[in-house]
């Protein structure tokens, strides 16, 4: 502030004379306006404060112009480098899953990874420590939003911890709730050694009333704000300590570089607030299993000619092929089929029709290597994420003695399929 102050006065002797209260009230107006500143399915379906006069308000804008700049303008260090990679999979686990049930909060999610190593051999940076801007809540515990009630609530409190290892230390768990926005990862008075190094953060987003990670399946989250970073920005600070003299040290603090970034970085880029299309607890803001059927003829236009069931008893006539989209999962899934004839609708079984008479040849019908009963559900378990599911569609059963009586020509069959799937998110296309 006394540079503040000599610039002012400099500012002050070249607009013109001033009387020497005037002029003392003037740079006490000043100062204080720069503390203020500156410490501131189916197939079927600144503003900023005036002072006197016009030419004083412009003084006093270039000085806060300088002040401004230091607060940001942190060197960046080439003794360390830091690589964070932001987590894709936000689905929520018990949280001695990851290890970090100490902190207090049964259930977590992963934000991202932080690693930081020294390129070289020099040991002249001490302390590291996390420095957060943006929304980080001032240490409060941040507010997410259910889409579903759980234990009797919509509202569960959440915070970020840190999992840290230093070298080739046993892993330190802490949460990251500081109020400063300034969180240690090593003390800033510890010289950073071989024993210190790799530093390896693991970060997660606890959360608290919900007993088992059982409880939030099927159940998407936001935060309870509508703009911004969900849990603010971070940058990675370190000091390196010069000698003012013989007898005692400065440090500055040098901002670790993140990759090429020197700038804070998200933890996360994904917008997780509320209103947005987002939901914490899986990838992305959409849980649902787009299940497709497929029909894949083997003859041309599904004709074949009776003859080839002389010597068979089944004859396959199609591959059905179930594909599996949206929100992919390790989970298995089921659906349940009702086949239904459109031509032979008079008979019990599936039968043919002539393309010009009332003439019927009746046949059975199999997908894979079970009969499909007309009208009666066929169930189809264990359909995976993917286009792999397929089963053999072949008809039999068909008296060829019988065919021989019946009039030559073109016999054919509509089949219809009704798909019902067996679990909530699975939507039939």
């Amino acid at each position: 502030m006394h540079n503040a102050a000599r610039f002012a006065r400099e500012k002050i002797s070249k607009i013109g004379p001033i009387r020497s209260a005037y002029r003392k009230k003037l740079i006490t107006n000043m100062q204080k306006k720069l503390v203020t500143w500156t410490n501131g399915g189916n197939i079927g379906s600144v503003r900023l404060p005036s002072l006197v006069g016009r030419h004083i308000s412009s003084s006093c804008l270039l000085v806060l112009m300088f002040l401004l700049t230091p607060l940001y303008a942190y060197n960046p260090t080439a003794d360390l480098t830091a690589y964070y990679e932001e987590s894709s999979d936000t689905t929520i686990c018990d949280a001695t899953t990851f290890g970090i049930q100490s902190a207090g909060y049964p259930v977590a999610c992963k934000i991202g990874t932080l690693h930081i190593e020294r390129p070289s051999n020099d040991h002249e940076m001490y302390g590291l420590r996390l420095q957060r801007s943006g929304k980080w809540n001032n240490g409060n515990e941040y507010t997410l939003i259910s889409t579903e009630t759980i234990n009797w609530q919509k509202q569960f409190g959440a915070q970020v911890v840190a999992k840290i290892t230093r070298g080739s230390q046993p892993a330190v768990v802490q949460p990251i709730n500081w109020s400063s926005g300034k969180d240690e990862f090593v003390s800033p008075t510890t010289l950073l050694g071989i024993s210190d190094l790799p530093v390896h953060v693991d970060f997660y987003l606890g959360i608290r009333n919900i007993q088992n990670a059982r409880q939030a399946e099927g159940v998407g989250f936001q935060f309870q704000g509508v703009g911004g970073h969900n849990v603010g920005d971070f940058q990675v600070i370190s000091r390196r300590r010069v000698p003012k003299n013989q007898w005692e040290y400065i440090y500055y603090d040098e901002v670790v570089p993140i990759g090429s970034i020197t700038n804070p970085v998200p933890f996360y880029s994904v917008n997780y607030n509320k209103d947005s299309s987002y939901f914490i607890n899986g990838v992305g803001s959409d849980r649902r299993i787009y299940a497709n059927l497929s029909i894949e003829e083997t003859f041309p236009s599904g004709r074949f000619d009776l003859l080839q069931l002389v010597d068979a008893s089944r004859l396959a006539i199609a591959t059905a092929r179930f594909t599996l989209s949206g929100y992919e999962s390790t989970n298995s899934y089921g659906v349940s089929l009702v086949f239904n004839d459109l031509r032979g609708s008079n008979f019990p079984s599936f039968a043919m029709k002539h393309e010009d008479t009332e003439a019927y040849i009746p046949f059975d019908l199999y997908l894979g290597t079970e009969t499909v009963v007309k009208g009666v559900p066929v169930v189809w378990n264990n359909l995976s994420y993917g286009s792999s599911n397929l089963k053999e569609l072949s008809v039999g059963g068909i008296s060829l003695s019988d065919a021989q009586n019946k009039v030559s020509g073109l016999y054919s069959d509509t089949i219809s399929v009704h798909i019902t799937p067996l679990d909530t998110n699975i939507v039939v296309q």
